[in-house]
């Protein structure tokens, strides 16, 4: 009994061997070299930053003289086309005096006009003077020197009606150059002689009304500033990026805003510029900084001051190629055929054959 127990014993364990060795020595899959992962850079993820929107172009509506509202004809958010007539306003007393002294220069014209008139007669007589003197002298009558004194008074007169001329004319010009400035200054034309009362406040350009001065009430004097002028069509998106990220900035790029207050599409813009000096130069200070885009708003969507988020798609979004990893071999499959690997002819190892081309086929015979 105990000698068959060793000899079953025994015959488990040599199976035991047996079975173990037989799978050591079992033909294994050829091992396919696997590529190392690209490393991850900040560049392979897109580039998300905060800014805010600002009009393209704003315009300070300034009031030249003080004056008392009489209408504010425009609201808030109201687009208007140049020389619209945004506000109306009635002079001061003292403001209208002057603005009717200056549209009344027909009397100093009209004095003018009398005085080359006076001279022309003076001359008119003078020459009915030396006509009879020139005949008195013919007879010998004539004083000594009484035709060379009329002819120099003769003289002097012209003269005198040449200034009197030119002063006529500089004062018309004067006159019409003045009425022109006025019409510019009050926002209407005014006519000479006319008495303004009244100051007009119009557009300088097309635009949107962003924002009216809450002193503009009617009957209230104001002066200075009384709104302002957007131009909205197209908006600047500025923002600040660190120095850490302003490598992957250059101008020309694309991207694209959203909103943070509105659940519209993300938009289209343009970067325009990276500033060359950071904002603050300090040493302890963090450097940043600032960027400026450009975007299409022809519904108006964005509105002066918004903020906006900016997303700078990664690189490989623009277009770069991106690498294609082999797929994976499981435990004990056979290795992916390549239409060039060469037989094993027991030379060479077999993670290196499949690396090898083979060589070139003899042709067939005829």
């Amino acid at each position: 009994m105990a000698n068959w127990k060793k000899i079953s014993l025994a015959a488990v364990i040599v199976l035991g061997v047996g079975i173990g060795g037989a799978v050591y020595l079992r033909p294994r899959a050829a091992l396919v070299p696997q590529p190392a992962p690209a490393p991850t850079t900040s560049a392979d993820q897109d580039l998300v930053l905060q800014g805010r929107a600002y009009c393209a172009l704003t315009d300070a509506i300034v009031c030249p003289m003080q004056g008392k509202v009489a209408q504010v004809l425009v609201t808030v958010g109201q687009a208007v086309k140049k020389d619209d007539p945004l506000i109306r306003l009635d002079l001061l007393p003292q403001d209208a005096a002057a603005m009717m002294q200056r549209a009344n220069k027909g009397s100093v014209i009209h004095s003018q006009e009398l005085l080359i008139k006076e001279y022309q007669f003076k001359l008119s007589q003078l020459e009915r003077s030396i006509q009879e003197t020139q005949k008195l002298e013919a007879a010998g009558l004539a004083p000594r020197n009484a035709l060379p004194e009329l002819q120099e008074q003769k003289t002097l007169v012209l003269k005198q009606i040449d200034v009197a001329q030119q002063n006529l004319s500089d004062g018309r010009r004067t006159a019409n150059e003045d009425l022109k400035v006025l019409s510019d200054l009050l926002g209407y034309k005014v006519a000479p002689g006319s008495q303004p009362t009244q100051l007009i406040v119009r557009a300088p350009q097309d635009g949107h009304i962003i924002g009216i001065e809450p002193s503009v009430t009617p009957g209230a004097t104001v002066g200075g500033k009384v709104m302002t002028l957007g131009v909205m069509d197209r908006m600047v998106i500025r923002g600040q990026v660190h120095e850490s990220e302003i490598g992957r900035l250059k101008a020309g790029e694309n991207a694209t805003i959203t909103l943070d207050s509105s659940q519209a599409k993300p938009m289209a813009a343009t970067l325009t510029s990276v500033s060359w000096a950071a904002q603050d130069s300090s040493l302890a200070a963090p450097s940043y900084y600032l960027f400026e885009l450009t975007v299409a708003n022809p519904e108006l969507i964005i509105r002066d001051g918004n903020k906006v988020q900016v997303t700078f798609k990664a690189h490989a979004a623009n277009g770069a190629p991106e690498v294609q990893q082999p797929p994976a071999v499981p435990d004990g499959a056979p290795g992916p055929a390549s239409p060039e690997a060469k037989p094993n002819n027991g030379d060479k190892p077999a993670e290196f054959k499949q690396y090898v081309k083979p060589a070139q086929a003899a042709p067939a015979r005829q």
